[in-house]
């Protein structure tokens, strides 16, 4: 990781006073791991451990997955049920042993660091002004002075007062970050101000160098280092003043400069100063970034010796708080940066420097390359390749210097068989190369996923490497760095869904976004089927939760390196808390189709008193696990930042099939409850004829962020969906069975049903007559008359109303399964299983319609 190129912050130092910055700031030049973004968050915020908390592009995408193995099997169990939250790949949080200290001390040279140096002869005095206000904690000063020289330096001079014993901290301990390997820190001096002295700490001060443990858990090592400065004896009204110089850079950059200075803080500030020079000769641009608050002032120019300085200065500085689920996209900070980069194809020419064309020479890789030739199609040379990449080689990032940026060598990653994301990301691109698939790395922010393009043109954004393949026309983007992925390359779905992008490739101008997975590779389907003999029985419950796309590698890593029995353990676990008293019937079952890149996990359960009284009705309760918490929880709508939607992309689909006691005879025509907003789209349809109950739930999210004008819409829909999801199945004295004496005078159930579905006919016949319907409602119209036809085994009719239903929505999934349902009952199994794979691919989910008609036995 790059030490030099991070924003410098105005705040207090101390372990909380930078807690707020980091995830809605871009990332300026952290390494090329994704693991980076851990360290780039300690360094930031000047925490000395980061909880190793595993971070991902977005709640749903992205990142390294290997440490999700490492997380509590409670996070494992959450995902094999499929709740939404293990929906979102990366998203455990991974607990560190206790045994293990947050950080390790370590030794730096000699030339390194030094401390009780003069201030340099380039940086201009400024005085520590006056406190003019009284806060528990208030930064002076905040003055930082930054020199684009051929060997780089930033100036930092901070000035901080407690006023209150709970901020001390803040006084009395701070940070300071710098690379040793190429970069010298100078700590000119430190004092106290107390009661007009000025006491002199700057030699007493204990200073140790820290690096996190946290290092060898996420297979991440560099040279990055913390300077803990440790003050004795500060008092409350004490303001700590203190001066340090950091010079070099890593030498990767090639001597480009690029550099961004923090403006506002989450303590207040009196006076924030920001000076920036450079050669005249030498043009940089600047350009303030921020989302909230007023401009940043206009800096004043001045030239002298050839020098071009600006400075940038601001009184009276509020605290900024950010709000919870601030989008990563959005900057509540403001900051301004400094960029040599004059374009994005200039900063893919110096990448595309790091990533030069390389033949497989190596015996061993040119076996390899052998092997891949032998595939019979380009695709599925793709999918070896990359199989082979994200299976053999593991991760493992030596960060070091100018590796932080520069990848290893293919042959050198293939001998030792391992690295990060660079490096096995240049190994597959030179794989791919050799048989003949034109390949590009790319450039991705896991952070920060989109508006790159308000900033200016640099490699600071950038903490992760992937890889672009082209196939003919086709394009893909794929992460050699998550578990393997198998089966077709257009089956394995996508980690960094609209991430926005750099293609280093000699065409590239700009940047790039990921599209959208297709729909079935992004759908989290789940279906239950419970039957219940007796209401004062326990009732049986068989779960099928289906993983496709990225989920299904993540899947088969988590089955592959967790014991079943631990899977199953806490499984029943999570079951149980959903269903009191639940427990496994029998092992969990796999299903793994590779080619489709479909998983498939079925527990089966046996549940006592599933049925509970209520008055003289019953209700059963179930539990669609993967929309539970699709929606933000939030208490709150008066916000001043967007608000972010943890759930997003994310598509999900549930059905509940519910078996009752032979007494039931319910007659209920199947409603369907919609609520289509601007955010998410959401439906339930239920159905109950005879003993048999039916519920299909569809979950849509639209957007990723809500505006905070929008965000009392949203909890708006919130509620309304929260309304629509009852969740219960209710059997109320009406539903049951009523013979009468002798059964003389009462309809059988037959009649009545065939009588309830004539009337249904009827009804849908005057809705398509009406001319009020059109598009997929028609089709909708036309679908059910069928499936009423079909019951009464009026099958003609019942093709004829499915086929036109077919021609008014030709690629609806749900349209097609109706069709397929109508084949099914006449015999033409052929023509059923091809409307039911097409169903299937669209996203029908369950091919129920396959089992046989349901309700059969009435007749």
């Amino acid at each position: 990781m790059d030490g030099r190129r991070l924003p410098h912050l105005p705040q207090s130092p101390g372990a909380g006073a930078r807690a707020t910055v980091a995830h809605a700031l871009p990332l300026p030049a952290v390494a090329y791991h994704a693991a980076a973004t851990v360290h780039f968050r300690l360094r930031i915020r000047g925490l000395p451990d980061p909880g190793l908390s595993i971070a991902s592009a977005d709640p749903g995408r992205g990142g390294r997955l290997s440490a999700l193995l490492s997380a509590r099997l409670s996070a494992i169990a959450a995902i094999l049920i499929g709740s939404c939250c293990g929906q979102a790949l990366g998203q455990a949080s991974v607990t560190a042993p206790a045994s293990r200290p947050a950080v390790k001390e370590v030794r730096v040279a000699a030339e390194a660091f030094s401390r009780g140096a003069p201030v340099p002869d380039w940086v201009e005095p400024v005085p520590v002004p006056e406190a003019a206000r009284k806060r528990p904690v208030l930064v002076r000063l905040a003055d930082t002075q930054l020199r684009a020289a051929p060997t780089p330096a930033v100036f930092v001079h901070r000035a901080i007062q407690s006023n209150d014993s709970s901020t001390l901290k803040k006084i009395g301990e701070f940070p300071i970050y710098f690379v040793p390997d190429y970069q010298r820190l100078t700590l000119h001096s430190i004092s106290v101000l107390r009661a007009g002295e000025k006491l002199d700490r700057t030699q007493s001060a204990n200073i140790r160098f820290l690096q996190p443990s946290s290092e060898f858990a996420s297979s991440t090592y560099t040279s990055s280092v913390t300077a803990a400065v440790l003050i004795d004896d500060v008092r409350v009204g004490d303001t700590v003043e203190y001066a340090y110089t950091v010079e070099g850079e890593n030498p990767v950059f090639a001597g480009k400069y690029f550099e961004g200075a923090m403006w506002d803080g989450d303590d207040p500030v009196e006076l924030r100063r920001v000076v920036f020079s450079t050669p005249e000769s030498r043009p940089i641009a600047w350009k303030p970034i921020g989302d909230f608050g007023a401009a940043i002032p206009d800096p004043k120019v001045s030239v002298h010796d050839g020098v071009r300085t600006l400075r940038f200065e601001e009184r009276s500085l509020e605290p900024v708080t950010v709000e919870t689920l601030t989008p990563n996209s959005y900057a509540p900070f403001r900051w301004i940066q400094f960029s040599e980069f004059e374009s994005w194809s200039e900063v893919n020419a110096w990448a595309g420097g790091l990533f030069p064309p390389r033949p497989a020479t190596l015996p061993e890789l040119a076996a390899l390359v052998d092997t891949l030739r032998a595939k019979p199609t380009p695709e599925a040379r793709l999918s070896e390749a990359l199989a082979f990449t994200q299976r053999e080689i593991r991760y493992l990032s030596l960060s070091f210097g100018e590796s932080s940026h520069r990848p290893a060598s293919p042959e050198v990653v293939l001998q030792r068989r391992f690295g990060d994301c660079k490096d096995k990301s240049y190994f597959l691109i030179t794989l791919l190369e050799a048989v003949g698939i034109e390949a590009h790395p790319v450039l991705l922010s896991t952070q920060r996923r989109s508006r790159q393009e308000l900033m200016l043109p640099g490699p600071g954004p950038f903490d992760h490497v992937i890889v672009q393949a082209r196939i003919g026309e086709q394009v893909y983007f794929v992460d050699p760095t998550i578990f393997e992925q198998r089966g077709r390359i257009d089956r394995i779905g996508q980690a960094h869904e609209q991430a926005q992008v750099l293609v280093i490739s000699a065409d590239t101008t700009g940047l790039t976004t990921i599209p959208l997975s297709p729909a079935d590779l992004d759908t989290s389907e789940r279906h239950d089927e419970a039957v219940l003999k007796r209401f004062d029985g326990e009732g049986e419950l068989v779960s099928r939760q289906t993983f496709t796309g990225v989920r299904a590698a993540l899947m088969r890593a988590v089955l592959a390196r967790v014991e079943l029995k631990a899977i199953e353990k806490e499984i029943g676990a999570a079951f149980e808390k959903s269903y009191p008293g639940a427990v496994l019937s029998g092992p969990i079952e796999v299903q793994d189709d590779t080619d489709l890149n479909r998983v498939v996990l079925t527990s089966r359960l046996h549940i006592p008193e599933f049925a509970r009284k209520a008055g003289t009705s019953w209700v059963i309760a179930y539990r669609p696990e993967n929309l539970i918490g699709v929606v933000n929880a939030q208490s709150s709508s008066n916000r001043s930042f967007p608000m972010k939607v943890q759930s997003f992309p994310y598509i999900a689909r549930y059905s509940f099939d519910l078996e009752l006691p032979q007494e039931v005879a319910a007659i209920r025509d199947p409603n369907t409850e919609r609520l289509n907003g601007a955010f998410f789209d959401y439906s339930v349809t239920q159905s109950f004829r005879g003993n048999r109950a039916k519920v299909e739930i569809d979950f849509r999210a639209l957007a990723g962020e809500i505006p905070a004008k929008k965000v009392s819409e949203y909890q708006s829909d919130v509620r309304k969906l929260g309304e629509l999801s009852r969740w219960v199945v209710l059997i109320g004295p009406g539903d049951f069975k009523k013979p009468g004496f002798l059964g003389i005078g009462e309809k059988s159930l037959r009649d009545t049903l065939i009588e309830r579905t004539r009337e249904s006919i009827s009804k849908y016949t005057a809705s398509i007559k009406s001319e009020k319907l059109g598009g997929a409602d028609l089709a909708k119209a036309y679908c059910e008359r069928s499936v009423a036809y079909y019951y009464l085994d009026e099958f003609d009719k019942a093709l004829q109303d499915a086929n036109r239903a077919v021609e008014l929505a030709p690629n609806d999934a749900e349209i097609l399964a109706c069709r397929s349902e109508a084949y099914f009952s006449s015999g033409d199994f052929t023509h059923a299983v091809t409307d039911a794979s097409r169903a299937v691919l669209l996203g029908e989910g369950e091919a129920r319609y396959l089992t046989g008609k349901p309700a059969t036995s009435w007749r």
